[in-house]
């Protein structure tokens, strides 16, 4: 039997993940590419984000992550194509955080977890492999055509 405390605490996990997700769909269609290498808000195009990868700066190679917000913003804008070129795995993970959304709503809805407790097991183990696969397939091809050129 689940508890009101363990209710209350489910619906605000589910809150959460829905708003994160929301937010981060949302960022990916204001932001803008200024170039290649740099994203920045529409109207403020002089001044860039700031590049967050520690991997980049004292190695100065790309890492796994490197590239999946200028992906996402890609995606954001309905730009595949460059998306794919600024990290293969940004389509996926994308499409994940978007799936987040309907997903948490209907947990909201049902004010409950969706499946059994060993379906949900698998599922975000299957789905966590799967991921972390595709980020670093992505960032070996990435190394691979860096090598060969």
């Amino acid at each position: 039997m689940v508890t009101e405390t363990e209710n209350i605490v489910d619906t605000g996990h589910h809150i959460v993940k829905m708003i994160l997700a929301a937010g981060i769909i949302s960022l990916s269609t204001v932001l803008v590419i200024k170039t290649p290498d740099t994203v920045c808000l529409p109207g403020f195009e002089a001044y860039s984000l700031p590049g967050l990868c520690l991997f980049h700066q004292i190695f100065g190679l790309d890492c796994p992550f490197c590239g999946l917000t200028r992906s996402f913003v890609a995606l954001g804008h309905l730009d595949l194509a460059r998306a794919w070129e600024f990290n293969k795995a940004g389509i996926l993970l994308y499409l994940w955080v978007a799936g987040q959304i309907p997903y948490r709503a209907l947990a909201l809805i049902k004010r409950k977890n969706l499946g059994g407790g060993e379906k949900r097991r698998f599922f975000r183990g299957a789905s966590g492999l799967l991921l972390g696969a595709a980020l670093m397939g992505g960032w070996i091809h990435k190394i691979c055509q860096r090598i060969l050129t």
